[in-house]
């Protein structure tokens, strides 16, 4: 995303008069996805599955389903990234202790391992 930043100084005056410049300045691309954790999720559930329940609520970019290394099975928990914070947020809300699959999922706001490395370190 880039601004025009329009300054009334001489060097600016200067640059426009003579080349036809236009300051640009680049700000930082914000990110405004979030990433949910979700837990106590059902063994025989698969990532469509998932999906088509967090679909409801708004548009769904990834979902990663944790599996056991060996096995292959489902661990009971996955990361699901919503490209809206507010969907997502929406998505928290309805869906934390909604029954699925027989088990009561656990939907909140996934924490990023850098701030837990702060916080334990603190």
């Amino acid at each position: 995303m880039y601004f025009i930043v329009l300054t009334s100084n001489k060097l600016a005056k200067y640059f426009f008069s003579c080349f036809l410049f236009v300051t640009c300045i680049a700000l930082p691309k914000f990110h405004l996805s979030m990433t949910i954790y979700v837990g106590n999720i059902s063994y025989t559930l698969g990532e469509d599955e998932i999906r088509n329940i967090f679909q409801v609520m708004g548009s769904v970019d990834s979902i990663k389903l944790i599996r056991d290394k060996r096995t292959g099975k489902s661990k009971g928990y996955c990361f699901i990234e919503m490209p809206d914070k507010k969907e997502a947020m929406e998505a928290i809300n309805a869906l934390d202790g909604k029954e699925v699959a027989g088990r009561n999922l656990r939907v909140i706001k996934a924490h990023s391992t850098k701030k837990v490395k702060e916080e334990v370190e603190q």
